[in-house]
């Protein structure tokens, strides 16, 4: 079975805080599971939400909607990688080419392990996307 999960930054101190998103009164929280039935959920910055792909890349890091990762375009012969985000698109994971995201690919488990290194996340690191 999937895990499904998110993660976002915290508002009240810009950290990553990960686990089930919840929604109130119009703001995003995220509820850490710790086992602590006294956990709070913290609210997080709508915008940095994104949900876990289910998938980990070559170095066994935790995949989400957001991260930059280097990858070999789809059908490309040569060893070069390029900057790709993951990004949900009608229905599913997908690479988008950097930094115009106009080319899309279908992610999968033996591409992700095998031939995709997490770089870090449009949040964390705004200048991947434009270099």
């Amino acid at each position: 079975m999937r895990e499904i999960k998110f993660r976002g930054k915290r508002v009240d101190n810009s950290k990553w805080v990960y686990g089930y998103i919840i929604k109130w009164d119009g703001k995003s929280h995220i509820y850490e599971d710790t086992g602590d039935l006294l956990q709070k959920a913290v609210e997080v910055h709508q915008k940095t939400v994104g949900q876990f792909t289910g998938l980990k890349d070559s170095k066994n890091c935790d995949l989400y909607e957001g991260d930059i990762v280097l990858a070999r375009e789809q059908n490309n012969i040569s060893k070069k990688k390029h900057k790709q985000e993951v990004i949900f698109y009608y229905g599913g994971f997908r690479l988008a080419m950097l930094p115009n995201k106009i080319r899309l690919r279908n992610i999968s488990a033996p591409l992700i392990e095998n031939d995709v290194e997490k770089i870090g996340n449009i949040y964390s690191n705004p200048g991947l996307v434009k270099q």
